[in-house]
Order: structure tokens, then sequence, then C-alpha cells
């Protein structure tokens, strides 16, 4: 049996208290394989490919995303007319907002 040092406990863990940068390290588990392994968020995020949004913005700039099941604190970028566009999104009530109305598409990892 392995010597174990500095384990990681796995119960109960306390909230990171920031948001995940890609360089963190993130242990994974495999269920019914005894071992764990780690990767790098920016590599998961990868792997996971994000959440697709399309829609339109409406005549304030708004757009409700509740449908989509956009996780808190995500990464996302939103493009209008194939140009990158600065829009904010509220975890609570799901808006992404700070669009022109019209089309628009956006990635959420």
């Amino acid at each position: 049996m392995p010597e174990v040092i500095n384990p990681i406990f796995t119960k109960d863990f306390p909230p990171l208290g920031r948001d995940l940068l890609d360089t963190d390290i993130i242990v994974i588990a495999v269920a019914g394989n005894p071992i764990t392994y780690i990767s790098t968020v920016g590599a998961l995020r990868t792997a996971i490919g994000g959440i697709p949004v399309a829609g339109n913005f409406d005549s304030d700039g708004n757009f409700d995303a509740s449908l989509y099941g956009i996780p808190d604190s995500p990464i996302f970028q939103v493009y209008q007319g194939g140009v990158s566009v600065s829009a904010s999104f509220d975890n609570t009530s799901q808006i992404i907002s700070g669009g022109t109305p019209g089309a628009f598409t956006a990635k959420f990892i």
C-alpha cells in the first residue's frame, strides 16, 4: 500500500471563495475506480465543450437564458454579427444583458 502524504479529504468541502481559474487543479474520481486523477479546470472546460445559447436580445438588450441550465459564475462570450460584444450574466435571474436588440450567439462554460 502506498504511503499517504497530505491526504485530500473528499467530504464537506468548504467553498473556494472565488471563481475557478484555468490553472486550478481538480481531483477527478471515477466510479468503481479506487484511484483518483488530476486535471486542470482549463482542460476540463475544453473537454466539456460548453453550453451554446442562441436567441434574440429584446428591445432592452436582454435575454432570458433560464431554460439553458447555465451554472453559477460561468465563463462566457457573446457574439452579435460575428463580433464579440460586452455583455453580463446575472446568476440569480439567468438574464444575459448588455446586447443590442436582435440575434446573438453565446457560449457558456
